[in-house]
């Protein structure tokens, strides 16, 4: 059961309170507020009283976490992803008690009762982090992963040249160590890819252009793009599409980025097994899932695993050599794209990312696009 915050009233008199990362907030299947911790009466500006069994959740939040049936609505789509725990994350406008509007990040899970039927939500929420403290961490975090692979081609290229000056280098070993420089710049030009795409995001640069698009020619062109990569690792990458066309109104190549940077990351945490995309339309909803035979994200982790530079336990283990923005990036393309990117997964039993696209897929028409722009 979960136990509503104390009210202001109720604090211990010149205790200073200390300010936690990040405020949750829990509602029930209509939205209503049933409670609310100190860290979101810091964040929000209201105490306990004021809004548990008080307020509803649309009274808070913006888009798509506003309107009275907006939290049912997002619940059934997460019972949808059942039994797995599933999460939703995203940028959402919240409102303070002073009736200024603010952004905060803010990650939903579904939290059950004690006969474990889907109760309701837990928001997880913290404001979204100014240019200046974001754009610190990123050069933070930047400066390591770029010096150590330039570090390593430096150190390689020295090692090759002694070597060769001094004789001492065989063909097959130009060729090792060749590919190693090879493969230390490749990491090099995938960091700094990644980041513009971050600085670009950021700064508003990234404007979706929509057009009538087939979603199975963008998942063909994704999967096309990345057999090899499965190949190489021994692992098979299936595309399981309906035999008829369906589509959306969205960017092309924006959601191709977007479905890339989920395949390639199933593909890099899965030692064996498969990797799939699949598409899947309704009435309702398109929905685009990417699941992998990986290791599966612990629940604790699902929190964060969509924060920049977040690689979570199973890539530290694997001394995966990625910066931890892939996951990010997709994000924030779902985000622009109006889509809601949503996260099942159990330690153990692999991963499923969804993304999802509100409202029936589109018939085909003649701006019919089916592949996405380079």
């Amino acid at each position: 059961m979960l136990v509503p915050s104390r009210t202001a009233a109720e604090q211990p008199p010149g205790v200073a309170r200390p300010r936690p990362a990040h405020a949750v907030v829990a509602a029930d299947a209509s939205g209503m507020i049933v409670s609310w911790d100190d860290a979101a009466w810091q964040l929000y500006g209201f105490a306990a009283g004021q809004v548990v069994g008080v307020r509803n959740v649309g009274d808070l939040f913006g888009p798509p976490l506003d309107g009275v049936h907006a939290m049912r609505d997002l619940l059934g789509q997460l019972r949808e992803l059942a039994p797995a725990p599933a999460v939703w994350a995203g940028e959402v406008e919240c409102r303070h008690a002073s009736g200024h509007w603010f952004t905060a990040d803010v990650v939903v899970t579904p939290f059950h009762s004690r006969e474990g039927a889907p109760a309701g939500l837990a928001l997880t929420c913290r404001p979204a982090r100014t240019a200046d403290a974001f754009g610190a961490q990123v050069w933070s975090k930047l400066s390591h992963e770029l010096r150590s692979p330039l570090a390593g081609i430096i150190g390689l290229t020295r090692i090759l040249l002694l070597r060769l000056e001094a004789g001492q280098v065989d063909a097959a070993t130009q060729v090792r160590q060749l590919e190693l420089v090879q493969a230390s710049a490749a990491r090099s030009l995938a960091t700094i890819e990644q980041v513009v795409d971050l600085a670009r995001l950021g700064s508003g640069q990234l404007v979706p252009v929509s057009a009538l698009v087939d979603c199975a020619g963008v998942i063909a062109e994704v999967a096309a793009k990345l057999r090899d990569s499965a190949a190489e690792r021994g692992l098979r990458l299936r595309v399981d599409v309906p035999p008829h066309p369906v589509t959306v109104s969205s960017d092309p190549g924006m959601l191709s980025q977007l479905l890339a940077e989920l395949a390639a990351n199933g593909l890099r945490f899965t030692d064996g097994g498969e990797v799939r995309i699949r598409l899947r339309a309704s009435d309702t909803a398109v929905v685009i899932e990417v699941s992998d035979d990986g290791p599966g994200i612990p629940a604790e982790e699902q929190a964060r695993i969509f924060e920049p530079f977040e690689r979570g336990a199973n890539a530290a283990e694997r001394d995966d050599s990625a910066p931890g923005l892939g996951l990010h990036l997709a994000a924030r393309r779902a985000a622009l794209l109006g889509a809601q990117l949503s996260l099942r997964s159990q330690a153990g039993s692999g991963s499923t990312f969804s993304v999802t696209f509100a409202g029936p897929h589109t018939p085909p028409g003649p701006a019919l696009i089916p592949n996405p722009r380079s």
